[in-house]
């Protein structure tokens, strides 16, 4: 099982408790809840329109980084797997004005199963999904090699993550329990880190309350489960693909070192 500590005997204790995918459902709209930072956007938003108008997106969610884009002037399309993450962005574009919605389209996808059509000056993997993508390791590079051919000459593919020493031992990662309101009702987010509770793994838990009319309490608990990536992993992984260009940018943000790699064709 991959809960623990409070989040394991929250579990336990509460029988009516609903087991949601960490993008699917309610957790979607948690997902969505939080805004993109400034420092991350910057760095997306500067390295894309340095290269030119048109942009990917891998794994697009609800448009978290691709509304901010096409409000810049870039046009962003995005691709993803999850039916509840789409449908939030496209209520979400539907909001916009006239010319960013015209800038921003999306498909839905499995970008490892999908031909990319057409050419793009950038291509971008926001929000350490490469963790979530390293799996399979061959199945990787192929998507990365893909990247390269979809660019344009002197076009950027983007992504972020955060790595962790090989030595890395059994530890918390950051805590936190906020307020969130879905869907004008307030509830209360646990979420937590475990790295190497299961080895070579980050675990986040995540747990979500809500009181419901008549004081009937709602219980939602999820978790990712994401592969722990070493410097190493990554920088093997770029040697042995197309790309022979990398330059790399740091970020803190939310107590976590992120790691910016810019791949240029």
């Amino acid at each position: 099982m991959f809960y623990f500590d409070i989040f394991e005997q929250k579990r336990v204790l509460h029988k009516d408790i609903i087991e949601v995918a960490p993008y699917e459902g309610i957790f979607a709209d948690i997902y969505d809840c939080y805004a993109v930072n400034e420092g991350e956007l910057e760095i997306y938003s500067s390295e894309c329109m340095s290269a030119g108008r048109d942009v990917l997106e891998l794994c697009c969610g609800t448009g978290r980084i691709a509304i901010p884009l096409a409000q810049k002037g870039l046009r962003v399309h995005g691709v993803d797997a999850s039916l509840d993450m789409l449908a939030i962005f496209s209520r979400k574009i539907k909001s916009m004005v006239t010319g960013v919605q015209k800038r921003i389209s999306f498909t839905r996808g499995d970008i490892f199963k999908m031909e990319f059509c057409g050419k793009y000056n950038s291509v971008i993997l926001p929000a350490t999904t490469i963790c979530i993508l390293s799996e399979n390791r061959n199945l990787l590079l192929k998507l990365i090699n893909e990247v390269y051919d979809v660019l344009e000459t002197e076009g950027k593919f983007i992504f972020d993550c955060i790595l962790y020493k090989e030595d890395q031992q059994k530890s918390k990662g950051p805590a936190f329990s906020e307020s969130i309101v879905i869907n004008g009702v307030e509830g209360t987010l646990l979420m937590g880190d475990f790295i190497d509770y299961v080895p070579g793994r980050v675990i986040c838990n995540l747990y979500f309350e809500v009181v419901l009319e008549g004081e009937a309490v709602r219980r939602y608990i999820s978790y990712t489960n994401k592969k722990k990536l070493t410097r190493r992993f990554i920088d093997q992984l770029i040697s042995e693909s197309k790309f022979s260009k990398c330059t790399v940018q740091e970020l803190k943000a939310n107590y976590e070192n992120f790691l910016f790699y810019i791949l240029e064709k």
